[in-house]
């Protein structure tokens, strides 16, 4: 038995020593150096998990893994193993579309300011629980004047392109033919936010009357991480006069401050005209 296990063990080395990669480019100069021989690093050529590269100053190398179909770059020069290089090379690419990801949520050029106002300003101490939620942002707030003009603008305009920024997904419908749901799901690598406001679709005096939606949460905003979903509903059929939409952002907001802005931007069109642009999606339900 014991004869056994070691011709398994043996096998199970062979197999994960077998050859599924290859040298999709090399620099002049680099070398592989396999059970004790040297030889150049050329196009196709067939290496193993435990064979080594060694890479010269200035030099690069180009790794195939028949296995995943991808290829792999070495990252400096120096003596490397097949299998380490390929690790180097992955949480490099991985590290990389997450600093792209961060720059994406909180850009800071592209219109992120305008007339010196800032989209994202810093809201003091944070509670431990959003820290652990939501670290890379745990202090910051969307600048409620700046959402507060962009939802102005959405609600005076017919024309709702250009609040479609935050890539989520957004189902929407009626519960029993009368009632009303929306269901928003988080595909992005960060946190959302939203909530949901309600507004008069006949203004009174040309004034409008801003609001928490029934459908909204009263205390913050709903946060979602990623790939996690929510379904909000409402079996009571919402008021013809009433127009209601889901606000999403990538960063938190204070919904009655951004009202209170609202309110204000609606009643002075010129300020609906200098809101500046950062990511955000806004629905009517």
């Amino acid at each position: 038995m014991k004869h056994l296990f070691s011709l398994i063990a043996v096998i199970l080395c062979s197999i994960s020593a077998m050859a599924h990669y290859s040298i999709h480019s090399a620099t002049p100069g680099v070398k592989i150096e396999s059970s004790g021989k040297s030889s150049d690093a050329t196009k196709g050529t067939e290496i193993k998990a435990n064979d080594f590269l060694v890479i010269p100053d200035g030099g690069v190398v180009e790794i195939y893994n028949d296995l995943d179909k991808n290829i792999y770059k070495s990252l400096s020069s120096g003596k490397i193993s097949v299998t380490r290089l390929m690790i180097d090379a992955k949480k490099m690419a991985s590290d990389n579309s997450k600093n792209v990801a961060s720059r994406l949520r909180l850009k800071k050029d592209g219109g992120s300011e305008s007339e010196g106002e800032k989209i994202y300003v810093e809201k003091g101490m944070v509670r431990r629980s959003l820290a652990v939620f939501d670290p890379e942002a745990d202090n910051l707030q969307v600048n409620s004047r700046s959402l507060g003009r962009m939802i102005a603008r959405f609600i005076n305009s017919s024309d709702s392109t250009g609040f479609n920024d935050v890539a989520v997904n957004i189902s929407k419908g009626t519960v029993d033919s009368i009632g009303v749901f929306f269901r928003i799901v988080n595909t992005l690598e960060f946190p959302v936010y939203f909530n949901v406001l309600k507004f008069d679709n006949t203004p009174q005096q040309g004034l409008r009357k801003v609001e928490i939606s029934m459908l909204g949460q009263p205390d913050g905003s709903y946060v979602l991480l990623p790939g996690q979903a929510m379904t909000r509903e409402s079996f009571s059929a919402l008021p013809s006069d009433e127009r209601h939409l889901l606000v999403v952002t990538h960063v938190r907001y204070d919904l009655d401050e951004v009202v209170d802005e609202t309110g204000n931007a609606i009643s002075n069109p010129e300020a609906t005209d200098q809101a500046p642009k950062f990511p955000l999606m806004i629905m009517e339900l």
